[in-house]
């Protein structure tokens, strides 16, 4: 009886101490560009009232990383926004992806052909409520 009292308190101690590590974030992403053609993206953190500038990519292949850091970055979604190249210079609205993320680590986003944020490789991130593949 002892043993399962134990036991059961070392996993209320395992839980609280999670509680506690994923309730701050420090995400790395990494944007990777999978299309030829030109574009720009914006990720805005509402819950944390901040977004990133505006990344122009040019070209396939291309990589820009940023870090988000704060405390409780899952309250609300973040959204992933992509704009595409209409004549010249001009830059309209594409795409976008909402999702939830949460942990300290780094996470792969690609941008694909249809100038779509897709999820993929990731290190101690929590991603929810969205397309997390």
């Amino acid at each position: 009886m002892l043993m399962m009292h134990r036991s059961f308190l070392s996993s209320v101690v395992c839980m609280l101490l999670g509680a506690i590590t994923i309730s701050a974030c420090k995400i790395e992403v990494k944007l990777i560009s999978k299309t030829p053609s030109p574009f720009q993206i914006q990720v805005f953190v509402p819950a944390l009232k901040t977004k990133t500038e505006r990344f122009t990519f040019t070209r396939q292949n291309e990589q820009q990383i940023f870090v988000i850091e704060g405390k409780t970055c899952n309250n609300e979604h973040w959204l992933f926004k992509t704009w595409k190249r209409v004549e010249g210079d001009n830059w309209v609205p594409a795409a976008e992806r909402k999702v939830k993320l949460e942990g300290t680590g780094w996470i792969a986003v690609h941008v694909n052909e249809f100038y779509m944020p897709t999820f993929h490789d990731r290190l101690n991130i929590f991603c929810s409520e969205g397309l997390c593949y």
